[in-house]
């Protein structure tokens, strides 16, 4: 394994740390808040990503499509 591997493995290992820790702190701080900003936030998260997997599907069918 070379060494710039090696540092860039441990670079995202810290970045995901530190990413994950801030991510927690918001959603204890949307969990704290009103009940319906907890539902908008859950709803806009389940509409995100149906949105992001409905454009990977047409990306792949796209790609997969033949040329006449």
């Amino acid at each position: 394994m070379h060494v710039f591997t090696k540092r860039n493995a441990l670079v995202g290992w810290i970045v995901t740390r530190i990413a994950r820790k801030r991510l927690e702190r918001r959603l204890q701080a949307i969990a704290r808040g009103p009940r319906i900003r907890r539902k908008l936030v859950l709803g806009a998260g389940i509409v995100g990503s149906a949105v992001v997997a409905f454009g990977a599907f047409i990306a792949r069918r796209a790609a997969d499509a033949q040329p006449a």
